[in-house]
């Protein structure tokens, strides 16, 4: 498994000059639990991404780091304390529909997957608490992505979520959820970065 970069330098570093670095705009927590992938659907009160699943994060504030930023975010959003997290990383940004450079970490819930369950409190942001396999998300077999040219090609991924497959947080949610957007991409890179 490739050790994903620990630093915000680390990671500019290895990607080069991909990116505006400059201009990264806010960072999110892909959130490991167990042996599952943390995700929330957004409220559908929220004036943005309504009722889309991502995950818990947000923009910076001040001089913050990725990592400052998407725990403090994770905090606010879900009130589970920054040191219940174990950072293992960063991974390649995304450009969000709305060209907007987000950087995500990856982190472990240092507790059992009930603990989580628990503990996660919404702040109004989010409804639904969606837990789903790794080795699902790391399956190439669930996804499905679509070619789209707007200044130059690229890819959409799609990786859709059944309640069979996932443990969903409260029990009646859903039947289907669609994982999409850059909120696929990030996982996308994840895997291909893992692999």
């Amino acid at each position: 498994m490739n050790k994903l970069p620990q630093t915000f330098l680390d990671l500019t570093t290895t990607l080069k000059d991909r990116y505006p670095w400059d201009k990264w705009s806010g960072a999110v927590n892909m959130v490991m639990v167990d042996q599952y992938m943390a995700f929330i659907k957004r409220s559908n009160d929220m004036p943005s991404h309504k009722g889309q699943l991502g995950f818990f994060g947000g923009h910076k504030a001040g001089r913050e780091t990725p990592i400052d930023t998407a725990l403090r975010e994770t905090w606010e959003e879900s009130g589970i304390p920054q040191d219940k997290f174990e950072v293992l990383g960063l991974v390649e940004p995304v450009f969000t529909s709305r060209r907007r450079l987000i950087i995500p970490i990856v982190s472990r819930f240092r507790e059992p997957l009930e603990d989580f369950v628990a503990s996660a409190k919404t702040n109004g942001e989010w409804s639904d608490l969606i837990l789903v396999p790794l080795e699902k998300l790391k399956n190439n077999d669930s996804w499905q992505y679509a070619q789209m040219k707007v200044d130059s090609d690229y890819k959409i991924y799609f990786c859709p979520l059944g309640a069979d497959q996932c443990y969903m947080h409260p029990e009646n949610l859903e039947q289907e959820y669609l994982l999409w957007g850059a909120s696929a991409k990030m996982v996308w890179n994840y895997f291909k970065f893992q692999a």
